[in-house]
């Protein structure tokens, strides 16, 4: 009779730490279900946040890209301009060459008319007078 006694409490014993063993293993099941709900969330919110970080940093990188190609057309509009004015100053310095080169050869003949060919002569009746200083008749 001892023995069954031992043999129930044994049993007892044993059932009860079985059913310990159960409620501890739903309880470990039921943590570990919402750690893998949690990890899960983590995850989604993680892949969301990469999803708006990439969006954030194509809008800025196509801003910026905005910002370059206006500036390089600006730049482009300034040289284009810029060799507008080199053409025409270029265009104006060789106008005032010729106009230059005509009053040069022009002053030049001039000098050799008037001493070749002088209008008025001198009183030491010179045919080429360089201005001997005598009164002109």
């Amino acid at each position: 009779m001892k023995l069954k006694n031992q043999k129930d409490e044994y049993e007892a014993k044993f059932e009860e730490q079985a059913t310990k063993l159960k409620n501890q293993k739903d309880e470990y099941e039921t943590k570990l279900a919402d750690l893998k709900k949690k990890l899960k969330e983590h995850e989604t919110g993680i892949q969301e946040l990469k999803e708006q970080h990439k969006t954030q940093l194509e809008e800025q990188m196509d801003q910026y890209e905005t910002q370059l190609e206006e500036q390089l057309n600006q730049y482009q509009e300034q040289l284009e301009e810029e060799r507008a004015y080199k053409t025409k100053l270029e265009e104006q310095i060789e106008s005032m060459g010729k106009n230059i080169q005509s009053l040069s050869s022009k002053l030049a003949n001039y000098e050799f008319d008037s001493l070749v060919k002088p209008n008025k002569r001198c009183s030491c009746d010179c045919s080429i007078c360089k201005g001997c200083q005598k009164p002109v008749f």
